[in-house]
């Protein structure tokens, strides 16, 4: 059985670049949609100002072999290259984890 990778990305996106950092996510989220079966789940979400921040997550679930093929991806590679290019976060903090306790949907 294939290894399931569980990360979050906790981008603090610099003013003015959330709509850009979306807008580069969304085609990476498309070809993870359309190529990419070993992903498991692949979404963005934000942060309650309030609450923390204002901080944006980037929540990924994948088999490891798709994950080594999402990195590898065009569409991935020129959102990982225009984040340092054009300054898009202040800071980026990638967690690894597993789940020790808990419950799956079972909808």
């Amino acid at each position: 059985m294939s290894k399931v990778v569980d990360l979050t990305a906790i981008l603090t996106p610099n003013p003015g670049k959330i709509e850009r950092i979306v807008a580069l996510f969304r085609a990476v989220e498309k070809a993870a949609k359309a190529g990419e079966p070993g992903t498991l789940r692949y979404e963005m979400h934000k942060g309650i100002k309030d609450k923390n921040g204002g901080v944006e997550e980037l929540v990924v679930r994948e088999v490891e072999e798709a994950m080594q093929t999402h990195i590898a991806g065009s569409d991935c590679q020129v959102f990982i290259k225009a984040m340092e290019a054009e300054s898009l976060c202040e800071n980026v903090k990638v967690i690894f984890h597993k789940p020790i306790v808990g419950v799956e949907s079972r909808l």
